[in-house]
């Protein structure tokens, strides 16, 4: 952690977020810019509080700490976190940040007499855990609303959404897995590459075969839908009656991506069932799609349309639709559940 803290300095970090005593030691014998400690522990709730008790941040001062951040949540304040911040305030002679997460609890912060804001909580409370993004609109907010410094802190991945946050009047920005995990870093180049071509749009064909109906169109790498369709699903008529639905829609879909000028480079299945993805076969379907079971699909629709064909569970394929495209980009770990009346009392399958 000290050479990491020597880098970020070396490379323009006008001071170091830091957490525990031997970590923030060490960083003090390597860097002169400030450092602001934190002490991270397991309360009795079983969660992870930020500098918890009056005497860990004593001990994070004696280890070099120029200033103290704490958890000055809702939660942080009903465990005396308030208390806790005067206390540090007019003891130890050091600056404190309040860890907040929403507008109101940095308003409480500073009223109690926090010398700094963070927005680092927002997306860990239960008020805010539908937010998994940057966001410089609640930046703003937290400026208007306190008349001490604001720091921006989480999910700031990007140079330019630094810019974002000073524009929106953050005092400072900090930056942690962005700068310091090789994976974050290595996953930037990565995904240059993920798509044939830098920066041109590749095209592919997405069907959705559910009990009840079959929704179709021609979707982007950037997640652009076009040409939708929706189709009643001839659920009752047996494996070749779907199979024959399920191969006009692909050609229907690939003519009118034709007509656009764009040429598809694969057709994606979601069906209803157990998949296994790497054959592209139906593992398990229950009635509610009569004679699907042990259905090949790739093996049949790869020959009529000159394309690969890649066929995943409909949930699966959900879940896999919110880590690229939607609300579940920024997290790390998250649920995804689906309910179809067409699944109704059947088996359950895995999603995510």
């Amino acid at each position: 952690m000290a050479r990491f803290a020597q880098a970020a300095v070396e490379g323009g970090a006008a001071g170091i977020r830091a957490n525990g005593l031997d970590d923030i030691g060490a960083i003090r014998r390597v860097v002169s810019v400030p450092i602001i400690g934190i002490q991270k522990s397991v309360h009795l709730d079983g969660r992870v509080l930020i500098t918890g008790t009056f005497e860990e941040a004593r001990e994070l001062v004696r280890a070099g700490a120029d200033l103290v951040a704490l958890d000055c949540t809702a939660r942080g304040c009903d465990l005396g976190a308030l208390e806790r911040l005067r206390k540090i305030k007019s003891e130890l002679d050091v600056p404190v940040m309040a860890d907040i997460a929403t507008v109101e609890e940095a308003a409480t912060a500073a009223e109690a007499g926090a010398d700094l804001v963070a927005t680092t909580m927002v997306g860990y409370t239960p008020e805010t855990k539908h937010r998994h993004a940057f966001e410089t609109s609640l930046i703003a907010e937290v400026v208007r609303s306190v008349d001490v410094p604001v720091v921006a802190e989480g999910r700031i991945r990007t140079p330019d959404q630094a810019r974002q946050a000073i524009a929106a009047g953050a005092f400072a920005v900090v930056i942690g897995t962005s700068i310091t995990s090789p994976k974050e870093l290595t996953r930037r180049f990565a995904l240059v590459f993920e798509h044939k071509t830098e920066g041109k749009e590749t095209h592919f064909i997405g069907i959705d075969l559910g009990g009840t109906w079959t929704k179709s169109g021609v979707v982007s790498s950037r997640g652009n839908l076009t040409a939708p369709s929706v189709q009643a699903t001839p659920s009752g008529g047996g494996r070749e009656v779907l199979l024959r639905h399920l191969k006009e829609i692909a050609r229907r879909c690939v003519d009118q991506a034709h007509a656009t000028g764009l040429q598809p480079a694969a057709v994606g299945v979601a069906t209803a069932g157990w998949v296994n993805p790497s054959t592209g076969r139906v593992a398990y379907a229950t009635e509610n799609l009569p004679g699907w079971t042990n259905t090949r699909i790739a093996e049949e629709l790869e020959p009529e349309l000159d394309l690969e064909v890649a066929v995943e569970n409909d949930s699966n394929a959900l879940a896999m639709a919110e880590k690229y495209f939607g609300v579940a980009k920024e997290a790390e770990n998250f649920v995804c559940i689906t309910l179809g009346r067409e699944w109704a009392g059947a088996p359950s399958c895995a999603g995510g």
